[in-house]
């Protein structure tokens, strides 16, 4: 898994790439804390180069979700496949954030 972002204006672009599993799952959850101490109003989740996760790795990002929001931030993922958009639906993920295909 890679994991690469950059910031403009109030926004951070994250672009996550490679499968997240439960042997990387804990890295990204220590790469999520971080981006957090960032200024930034909206984060972008870019899934476009994911091609499977699991449900843990779900977890972390509806985590991250609490955090960011707690924090007067906002989230929002694009670019995941229809087999991974189904399981945000499935678990209603879609109606806490923005979720595109």
């Amino acid at each position: 898994m890679k994991f690469q972002f950059r910031q403009d204006d109030d926004n951070l672009h994250v672009m996550i790439v490679g499968q997240i599993d439960n042997s990387n799952v804990m890295e990204l959850m220590k790469r999520m804390r971080m981006l957090l101490v960032h200024d930034f109003s909206e984060v972008v989740f870019d899934l476009s180069k994911v091609p499977v996760i699991t449900g843990s790795t779900i977890g972390k990002f509806l985590m991250f979700y609490k955090n960011a929001t707690a924090q007067g931030k906002r989230m929002r993922i694009k670019g995941i496949n229809e087999s991974i958009f189904g399981h945000f639906q499935t678990l209603r993920l879609t109606e806490l954030f923005p979720v595109e295909q």
